[in-house]
């Protein structure tokens, strides 16, 4: 059973990564990809002004109590780096990015559809 879970979780990763990546493509972006399994970056995207965005590509997740979704902090190395963190929802196929505020009803971006 813990070998499924593991397996599950890397997998509905790497359909975040996968959508995430679909998604900047659409809006125009050039996509380039970690080769790492580990890190800090999962993607780096550029767009037609030159702008580079590093992200993190976190897969929505809820909480069994509540429903409520799990939001994550960055690491420091995420802070000192300016990663962004784009929340991807694989069931309804959205995303959105995280930013830091103190009013959490601020915190996160236009949810998108992919």
């Amino acid at each position: 059973v813990q070998d499924k879970l593991k397996n599950d979780s890397y997998v509905t990763g790497l359909v975040a990564e996968n959508l995430a990546q679909i998604y900047f493509l659409k809006n125009g972006y050039h996509v380039f990809n970690n080769i790492s399994q580990h890190g800090c970056i999962d993607l780096i995207v550029v767009n037609k002004d030159n702008e580079i965005l590093k992200v993190d590509v976190k897969c929505v997740s809820r909480r069994k109590r509540d429903n409520h979704k799990v939001n994550r902090s960055r690491t420091p190395l995420q802070d000192e780096l300016d990663v962004k963190i784009l929340y991807v929802d694989t069931d309804r196929k959205e995303c959105y990015f995280y930013k830091k505020d103190k009013n959490h009803l601020k915190r996160r971006t236009k949810v998108e559809k992919i």
